[in-house]
């Protein structure tokens, strides 16, 4: 009886003994897992707060938080790079404490983009010199491990820690982490960068035309000194209206990019829950890139746009999208010409949410009015050129151009000046591409299309043709103005010569297009009464 019994102490003491191990077990993984979650959580937090901040030094000292609560390292900086100076900086240092971008281990870690720690560093086999400057960086900001922040190629940031043994168990774990970080520490200084970038451009645009203009004057200076150019003081009068166009661009487009950019940052929480949803992330990228290639952008006439805007709306009502949406998702495809992406479009539309087609709607401004910026101050810059040497314009490089193509975006270029009592009308037939300079052409369409509208004074009609004709381009610029007096015909090629009153035109505009179309070896001519005056240009296609 005695030996049963103890038998019987002995097996519970056992299954006491291994049930407790059992236990001892299931907290330590309970323990692990609330770990886990922990970090998980606190991860979300630091995307979502991350993402909404566009300050470059505040997104380096949360990262730097962060990365010290979450991983007990001794020492954590990050570098961003500072475009006036010229370095990657620290938040709490200055340029003193930077480096250059082609530091030697900067440039290879641009290269090879991985999170290295310093131990690594012998198994690369690296040239000594390379070597060197390697150990020299990781010394001189007392670091044993980097993390490299590359957008497109290029180095956007740099994450320095101390206190991460190479060979401690849990370093894999922390890399795997610090790879998690990676990105959305990449994505936020990489915005960030680029909206200091931009709030810069719109602050010293203003600036920026003034020293074009200035440049402009100085030049228009030198000219009137040459023997060759002695009538110049006759332009020099009214040169201020010839930049009229370029800079109400650059001042309305920089307004637009404003309120663009304005409506964007504060709705930021929208974009974070479609991108929060990997299948609405990958079509509001997509749509994104597209937005941003323009090159699959085919434009489209009247009618073309007024069936293709009928049938759309006849889609977006079978897709059962909400019918206060239809028509701002329709207009948005078939006004900026989306016709391409117009499903991409659709299905982010059926997600019930107006305000992410309208981001998508001033992501797309925004691209466009930098076009707008970038193509006002070349126009600028083509005055400049044309007032130092009227008789020898400067060369640019020669290309492949869709002359339709231009005469667009002149039309968006002068938008300010078209009143609101003069209509276009436009007939592009389809034509091929030919060989020539397309910023000297531009110039043809923008003085063409100026005098047009000088003419009716504010109301009438402007009509553009373009067509093919026996191996030439042609291209067909009337309006209904006043018309050209027979006894002035033959003076309006005449370099100065102008009917306007002193200060709206400088008397050089058509002699520089007949420069421009000669030099393409095409021709230029007109037919004037009053009510209709049509100009044609005539460019050879090879």
């Amino acid at each position: 009886f005695l030996i049963n019994t103890l038998a019987t102490w002995r097996g519970i003491q056992k299954r006491k003994h291994l049930e407790e191990i059992r236990l001892k077990k299931v907290i330590e993984s309970s323990k692990e897992k609330l770990k886990v979650l922990e970090y998980s959580n606190a991860l979300n937090e630091f995307k979502n707060r991350l993402l909404s901040l566009n300050n470059q030094k505040k997104i380096s000292e949360y990262i730097e938080q962060f990365i010290k609560e979450n991983f007990h390292v001794q020492n954590v900086t990050v570098f961003y790079w500072v475009e006036e100076e010229g370095l990657f900086i620290p938040h709490n240092g200055s340029s003193e404490n930077g480096f250059h971008l082609f530091h030697p281990f900067a440039l290879w870690l641009t290269d090879n983009d991985k999170i290295l720690h310093k131990e690594e560093i012998y198994k690369l086999n690296l040239d000594s010199s390379l070597l060197e400057a390697s150990l020299n960086f990781f010394e001189n900001y007392n670091s044993e491990v980097v993390v490299p922040l590359i957008m497109n190629s290029g180095l956007v940031g740099i994450i320095l820690l101390k206190g991460i043994s190479y060979n401690d168990q849990s370093y894999n774990e922390k890399l795997n982490r610090l790879s998690e970080l990676k990105e959305v520490c990449m994505m936020s200084l990489s915005n960030a960068a680029f909206y200091v970038r931009l709030i810069n451009l719109t602050e010293t645009l203003e600036q920026k035309v003034k020293d074009r203009t200035r440049e402009l004057e100085e030049t228009q200076a030198q000219l009137v000194m040459s023997e060759k150019m002695a009538s110049l003081g006759v332009m020099v009068a009214g040169i201020a209206h010839e930049i009229n166009t370029p800079s109400g661009v650059i001042s309305n487009s920089a307004e637009n990019l404003e309120k663009s950019f304005q409506y964007i940052f504060s709705n930021l929480n929208n974009i974070k829950d479609v991108c929060s949803n990997p299948s609405q992330k990958e079509i509001f990228d997509k749509i994104l890139k597209e937005i941003l290639n323009e090159s699959n952008i085919k434009n489209l006439d009247s009618k073309e746009k007024f069936k293709l805007r009928r049938l759309l709306k006849e889609k977006l009502e079978h897709e059962k999208i909400q019918s206060n949406l239809i028509d701002d998702v329709s207009n948005f495809i078939i006004d900026k010409s989306y016709l391409h992406i117009q499903d991409l479009i659709i299905e982010l539309a059926k997600l019930n949410s107006k305000e992410i087609l309208e981001i998508i709607k001033h992501v797309s401004s925004t691209k466009r009015n930098i076009n707008h910026i970038q193509y006002a101050i070349k126009n600028i810059v083509r005055i400049v050129r044309a007032l130092k040497h009227y008789s020898h314009l400067d060369q640019a490089d020669i290309d492949e151009a869709d002359i339709t193509e231009g005469i667009e975006n002149t039309l968006i270029i002068m938008h300010n000046q078209i009143k609101q009592g003069i209509e276009i009308v436009t007939n592009f037939k389809p034509i091929p591409k030919i060989i020539c300079n397309p910023d000297q052409l531009n110039q043809v369409w923008t003085n063409l299309i100026q005098n047009s509208i000088h003419a009716m004074n504010g109301k009438g009609t402007l009509t553009i043709n373009v067509y093919e004709k026996e191996n030439q381009i042609i291209v067909e610029i009337t309006d209904t103005g006043i018309g050209i007096p027979d006894e002035i015909k033959e003076k309006v090629w005449d370099p100065f010569f102008t009917t306007k009153d002193q200060g709206q035109g400088s008397g050089l505009g058509l002699g520089i297009v007949k420069g421009i179309v000669e030099k393409h070896n095409g021709s230029i001519s007109f037919k004037s009464k009053p009510g209709e005056t049509t100009f044609q240009v005539c460019l050879p296609i090879r």
